[in-house]
Formats: C-alpha cells, structure tokens, sequence
C-alpha cells in the first residue's frame, strides 16, 4: 500500500482522533468522512452505510457481516458486489417508516407499569404498520412478536407470553434457518418463561439450544453466555442436579469474571455453597 493508499485507509481513518462516534448500547456509530475508503483484509462487525463514496477492496479477505447499504451516487468495488449484493437505500423504507417505528417505541416506553394493556395495543399497531409497510416476511415483525412477549411476562401472564415468543420462533425459523442470533435470543426468553413456569426440563432444553448457538455456532462469547449459563444453573438447582449446576456455574464464573460483572458476589456464594 502505498502513501496515498494509507491515507485513505479504512483502519486509519477509523482511528482518527477527531471520528465522530455515537454509543447506542452495545453498539456505535462510526461516520467516516472521506471521498474514497479502502478496505484491506478486514472484517466489519456490523452494517455499513455508503453515502456519495467509493469503497475500494485489496486482498481477498474483506467482509461485512450484516449489510451493505449504498445510495445512487455510491461507487463500491466490484469483488464486494459479488459477495453480499449491496442494498439501494431507500429513503421511504429505511428512514421514515423507521422514524414511525421509533415513534411507537417511545411511546410504549411512556406508559407506566401498570398499564401494559395499553402498551400491548400501541405494539400491535405498530405490528400491523410494519406489516403493512415490509410485508409479512421481514424480521422485524418477529421481534414485535417479541416485544409483546415480554409485555405479557411482565405481567405474569405467562401462557400468553409464551404464545407470542413461539410466534416468533417459528417465525424467525421460516426467515433464516435453524441457526441465527434471533432464534438463540427467542429461545433464551422462552426458557424464562418456562422457568417461570416451574417447567425446568422444557427451560432447560430451550436455553442449552440458545446456548449452542450463540457460543460453539456463532462463536459468540460475551456476557449473554454468562447469563445463559446461570439461568443453566438455576435450572439444573431446581431440579436437584447439584452436579450439573455447578458445572453450569463454574462456565457462568469465567463469563462474569473476564466481563467483570456485578452479580459475581451472587455467583461466588453459589460456588461455595456446590464446591466438594
């Protein structure tokens, strides 16, 4: 690569001191302002938005593992086109309909516990406006299903929080196949709810299934793992398996421990109490 290569790096750029950066919970937003971007042998974590620039790719090994999305003016290099087919935005589709979906979100968000019958209404039309405007098949009407699921636990009413979580499973099954992030996530919350329902062994077979996913198939290991080890644990206690509670306890300590998490104390009582 030579200097004016380096210039247009696409990890010197992203290392700029003066890059904008906005955190949104376990996401950021990089924006990167510059007429040409290079990508070199690198994996980009996440979606990538090209506004009125070039992307150009050196070497083989170049990859953005959600979306690309571009708009008319974008120039993107022809070996990325061949590998994931760049999404045209759409000002309609990606920005205003979402605008309106945030506006239902937020207004969720006002109203207080105790009024989750609202809540759930205000849910189901935003429901029924996603349908209306992504069709039946997009993956955000499963995590509607979703959202009102939670509504529903919160209220303890777990039968139909249940009903809502299914929904989506088998929706998110349709879309993308036995293996994904949602479908771990789903079936994770399906073993809450199980659990709530003193249904230790149907809770246990949705969170190892969740944790199969995300941890020896996706290779994913944060602090979702820890959480999903201990609810293991928890289970397995219930059930009177002190032995395979402890295992799942001592996977859960090395998550929580590297994440540094506040329910250590919890988790070390735990340990103590199982050690032989």
């Amino acid at each position: 690569m030579d200097d004016n290569d380096d210039a247009f790096s696409f990890r010197v750029l992203i290392n700029d001191e003066h890059i904008e950066i906005e955190e949104m919970g376990l996401y950021c937003l990089y924006v990167i302002k510059s007429k040409i971007i290079i990508l070199n042998e690198i994996t980009i974590d996440g979606n990538v938005y090209v506004v009125n620039c070039e992307i150009r790719c050196k070497g083989n090994n170049v990859n953005i593992t959600t979306q690309l999305y571009v708009t008319n003016h974008a120039i993107i290099s022809q070996s990325l086109i061949q590998s994931m087919s760049p999404i045209q935005w759409n000002a309609k589709m990606h920005h205003d309909i979402l605008v309106q979906m945030q506006h239902f979100q937020d207004k969720v968000g006002n109203y207080a516990n105790d009024q989750y019958e609202d809540a759930v209404s205000c849910l189901n039309e935003a429901l029924q406006f996603a349908m209306d405007n992504f069709g039946v098949s997009h993956p955000l009407i499963g995590l509607f299903y979703c959202f009102i699921g939670v509504f529903y636990r919160n209220a303890s009413r777990y039968d139909e929080a249940i009903a809502y979580f299914e929904t989506a499973l088998h929706f998110f099954l349709n879309i993308f196949g036995n293996i994904h992030l949602h479908i771990g996530n789903t079936l994770y919350n399906l073993g809450s709810l199980f659990f709530d329902k003193a249904d230790y062994d149907t809770a246990i077979e949705c969170y190892e299934y969740s944790l199969k996913i995300r941890k020896y198939i996706l290779k994913i290991n944060d602090i979702y793992i820890g959480n999903c080890c201990w609810e293991l644990g928890v289970s397995f206690e219930q059930k009177g398996n002190l032995h395979k509670a402890r295992q799942y306890y001592e996977e859960s300590w090395k998550t929580y421990n590297k994440e540094k998490r506040d329910s250590m104390s919890l988790l070390i009582i735990k340990l103590k109490e199982y050690a032989i």
